[in-house]
C-alpha cells in the first residue's frame, strides 16, 4: 500500500481519497480502515462482503485440489492452475466480460491458490473499524447489492452515505452513461466536503 501512496510534489497528503469499483470497491474500503493517509472512501458496487457466503464461491475449485496443485507448482512439478472467475454461465458478468465492452488485453485468469486466502476475506468484519467518511454507490438491480448493503451497514459511524442508482445493474456502473455520471453527482460532493 505504501508504494501506491507515494506522493508527487504538490499533492496534499491530507486530502487523499480512495475510490474503488466492484472487488476493488471492497479492497479500497479495507484500505480506508487500514491506511491512515486515506481520509475518505467511496466504494462503487463493492462486490465482496463475506466471500464465504458470496455467489463467488461457485467460481472456486475444491480446496484439496487447489492445495495439491500449489504444492506441485512450488516443487516445480506442475504449472499454474487457474480459476474460471467469470464463467459464461454467469449471465450478467458474461454480458460484460465476453463483449466488445471489455479491454482486448483482459485475461480471465486468476491463479487458483488465490482462493485459499480469498475465502477467508471478510470485509464486513473489517468495516466495523471504519471511522472515516464512507460512501457506497450501488445499483438497484446489481447482483452485488446485498454485499454493498452489508458493508455499508457494518460501518459504525454517522459519516456514511449510500446511494442507489435506479434501474442500473452492477456492470452498468463500470462504464455506461448516464449511470456513471449520476454516480459522480454523489461522489464529487462527498469528496468535496470530506477532503
Amino acid at each position: 500500500m505504501a508504494g501506491l501512496l507515494r506522493l508527487p510534489d504538490g499533492v496534499d497528503k491530507d486530502c487523499i481519497g480512495g475510490l474503488g469499483i466492484c472487488g476493488s470497491g471492497s479492497y479500497m474500503s479495507v484500505a480506508g480502515v487500514k491506511e491512515p493517509r486515506i481520509k475518505a472512501v467511496t466504494a462503487i458496487v463493492p462486490a465482496i462482503s463475506d466471500i464465504s457466503t458470496s455467489p463467488m464461491m461457485g467460481f472456486f475449485k475444491p480446496e484439496e485440489e487447489v492445495r495439491a496443485a500449489k504444492e506441485a507448482y512450488d516443487k516445480d512439478e506442475g504449472g499454474l492452475v487457474y480459476l474460471n472467475f467469470m464463467p459464461r454461465a454467469f449471465d450478467e458478468g458474461a454480458a460484460y466480460y465476453y463483449s466488445a465492452r471489455e479491454h482486448p488485453r483482459w485475461s480471465n485468469q486468476v491463479v487458483a491458490w488465490s482462493q485459499l486466502e480469498l475465502v477467508k476475506y471478510n470485509v464486513t468484519n473489517i468495516m466495523k473499524d471504519m471511522q472515516k467518511p464512507y460512501c457506497v454507490i450501488t445499483a438497484e438491480n446489481a447482483w452485488s447489492k446485498p454485499s454493498s448493503e452489508e458493508i455499508f451497514n457494518a460501518v459504525p459511524t454517522d459519516t456514511k452515505e449510500m446511494y442507489v442508482i435506479p434501474e442500473a445493474s452492477h456492470f452498468d456502473m463500470y462504464d455506461l452513461a448516464p449511470v456513471v455520471s449520476e454516480a459522480f453527482e454523489y461522489i464529487i460532493p462527498f469528496f468535496g466536503k470530506n477532503l
